[in-house]
């Protein structure tokens, strides 16, 4: 009985309890005697003030960053009712602001981060170093104390959901025929040459988007619907195409190096002249696919019946010696022009077919 006793009452002088209910029923001088003569505790209470004050410091330093971010976001929603293409063009830049780790006043570690620098997704911390490789003090701190691509995650995808919801908006057109056809709505919108480095748009519906000659570079287009979109002369070195919706879209001289194209369904997709040094294309679906005067150098993972399955590799270039025996030995005519693809009007083949191939029959 002792003993709890004396558990108790350190857990009441130790916590701090003591010290509040000193102040709120100061004891009378003749009552401080014994154990009352030990002056109550308050280290505890100075701890978790202190810890409070920081928590509190770092939620407002989030929040003020936070706040900041979301006028650049309603700024583009602005925006995009004037030019859709300047709009769009800004979304990689704000998707990649640099954000504070979110503080979370259950969990200490994250207030910790919280305080930490960050860099954004246009800069690694291997960039910082050799920026203040001269000076060790600011070195030492990037090396053991920064966080690398810490972003407002709520922000990086309302601008990802913006995008789609652009994309799913449809418009019906008519053919020569009369025809009537349900197409994207970005199919009315330029964004040649759109600056989209590093933007994040996993899982984006971007069918029939008019991409063509955009600034792709680094950006993730993991899982995304591209179907029928075009991508002519598009940047894309470092862009993450993994299990994304490639068909009848035209790549024609894209620069794809090292791409990941692994699980992309690229069927009846115009590669001519791609440039696919590096790229990964494990699992990726080439059936029908036009790989014309494609350089696949060192690609990653492709294999025979990949290759088999294309419309055409008719001067490909870099492919692996290995590969290219195999697949003459079984399918030659995939090596030989065919200049019937001229007159090639079949959309399952993709429309592309009848532009790409216009060369003199005696070459």
């Amino acid at each position: 009985m002792k003993k709890i006793y004396i558990t108790l009452w350190r857990f009441y002088h130790l916590s701090g309890i003591r010290f509040i209910w000193y102040k709120i029923s100061p004891p009378h001088p003749d009552e401080i005697k014994g154990k009352n003569k030990i002056p109550p505790a308050s280290f505890w209470l100075w701890i978790i003030g202190i810890y409070a004050a920081f928590f509190q410091i770092a939620s407002t330093r989030y929040e003020n960053r936070v706040d900041i971010i979301e006028n650049r976001i309603n700024g583009i929603y602005s925006q995009i009712s004037k030019d859709i293409k300047i709009a769009f063009e800004r979304i990689p830049d704000v998707q990649n602001m640099e954000c504070p780790y979110k503080p979370n006043i259950f969990n200490p570690a994250s207030i910790f981060k919280s305080f930490l620098p960050v860099t954004n997704g246009f800069y690694k911390i291997s960039d910082l170093l050799k920026e203040n490789k001269k000076n060790p003090i600011r070195k030492f701190f990037i090396e053991n104390f920064s966080l690398e691509q810490v972003r407002y995650q709520d922000g990086v995808e309302q601008l990802k959901e913006l995008v789609e919801d652009w994309s799913e908006k449809t418009k019906i057109i008519k053919d020569e025929k009369g025809k009537k056809t349900e197409i994207g709505e970005l199919e009315g919108f330029n964004l040649n040459e759109a600056q989209l480095q590093y933007a994040d748009l996993q899982g984006a519906q971007l069918q029939y988007a008019d991409l063509n000659e955009a600034q792709l570079q680094n950006a993730n287009l993991d899982s995304s619907k591209l179907q029928n979109a075009g991508l002519w002369s598009a940047q894309l070195q470092n862009a993450n195409l993994s299990s994304a919706q490639l068909q009848n879209v035209n790549l024609f001289v894209a620069q794809l190096q090292y791409a990941k194209l692994s699980a992309s369904k690229l069927q009846n997709t115009n590669l001519y002249e791609a440039q696919l040094k590096d790229a990964n294309l494990s699992d990726a679906n080439l059936q029908n696919a036009c790989l014309c005067y494609a350089d696949l150098k060192d690609v990653k993972d492709l294999t025979y019946l990949q290759l088999s399955k294309a419309f055409s590799l008719y001067g490909v270039k870099n492919l692996n010696p290995y590969l290219k025996k195999k697949v003459n030995a079984t399918s030659p005519h995939l090596f030989q022009p065919n200049y019937e693809v001229r007159e090639c009007n079949d959309k399952k083949k993709g429309a592309w077919f009848s532009d790409y191939i216009n060369r003199p029959q005696n070459q």
